[in-house]
């Protein structure tokens, strides 16, 4: 049963790994070739979201959702954080993730004391733009903006949508085709914003 959760606040589960301060974590992850949800608010039903489902990611801005990621759910393994190095290589060399990826959201998640070795997580891999097709024509995006970089980020008002919400997460059952058809109407139609797909990954290192 596909599930569509609304995440907000924060959209982005945001910490700086030590001793280099240039490396800092978002979640989702939407950088390199295909979006990465990893930890942020994983619990319960969180933890085993089929194929083809949607989170909304965002904020509760003057009591208002205003949207940051749609992840549509590819595919997905399960870890922990205290699994051997060997693992997480392999997962690198499979193409799961990049070792940028490992080290600003791993390495980080296993030096931090409020994160359990033993504690279950998901790496839930986004659909791409290219592999739309097999999911009914959805894909993972983010609201962007081809003019300016900076914009008003669009109030998501579809069905279920609790403006109230600043914390935690919802489930909505709704059917997911017929969400994000709407989101992306009221994104592209009505607030005249693009839809952004892919962004380059930053260098492990920044100069």
């Amino acid at each position: 049963m596909n599930i569509n959760a609304i995440i907000p606040d924060p959209p982005r589960n945001s910490f700086v790994y030590p001793p280099n301060p240039s490396l800092q974590n978002t979640d989702p992850y939407v950088f390199g070739k295909h979006f990465i949800y990893s930890n942020c608010k994983q619990k319960s039903k969180m933890l085993n979201l089929d194929p083809g489902s949607i989170i909304f990611f965002g904020s509760c801005v003057n009591q208002s959702f205003v949207l940051d990621t749609v992840f549509v759910v590819e595919d997905s393994k399960k870890y922990t954080p205290g699994m051997k190095e060997d693992f997480f290589q392999d997962l690198i060399n499979a193409g799961w993730f990049s070792a940028t990826f490992y080290n600003v959201t791993i390495r980080a998640l296993q030096d931090d004391p409020s994160v359990k070795p033993n504690q279950i997580l998901v790496l839930y891999k986004g659909v791409t733009y290219n592999n739309r097709f097999k999911f009914d024509g959805m894909y993972s995006f983010f609201p962007c903006s081809k003019e300016n970089a900076c914009f008003e980020r669009p109030q998501l008002n579809i069905n279920g949508i609790n403006h109230n919400l600043s914390r935690g997460k919802k489930f909505l059952n709704l059917n997911p085709q017929v969400a994000w058809n709407d989101t992306v109407n009221l994104l592209v139609n009505q607030h005249g914003i693009q839809l952004g797909v892919f962004t380059e990954e930053p260098p492990l290192s920044i100069p």
